[in-house]
């Protein structure tokens, strides 16, 4: 999934599928959005590949990891592709 509108959708989908104290619910949809993204960047420029396969949308995350995700995001040119 590569559009940011897919990602809201799926997500959303989601949260309407799975208990209140679930992760996915947790936290809002435009920080695991930006999580999905920096995965998917990564993957596609074969960094940390082993890592990065999945999304794993941590319940909390540390506050330079949110900066990162933030700034990685930011860089994610293939909303369009």
């Amino acid at each position: 999934m590569k559009s940011k509108a897919d990602m809201r959708a799926y997500l959303e989908s989601l949260r309407e599928a799975s208990a209140p104290e679930m992760a996915v619910n947790q936290r809002d949809i435009e920080s695991q959005v930006r999580e999905w993204r920096s995965h998917n960047f990564f993957y596609r420029i074969h960094i940390f590949r082993s890592r990065t396969k999945d999304v794993d949308l941590e319940l909390k995350q540390v506050w330079y990891r949110e900066l990162f995700c933030r700034v990685v995001s930011f860089f994610y040119f293939w909303d369009c592709v």
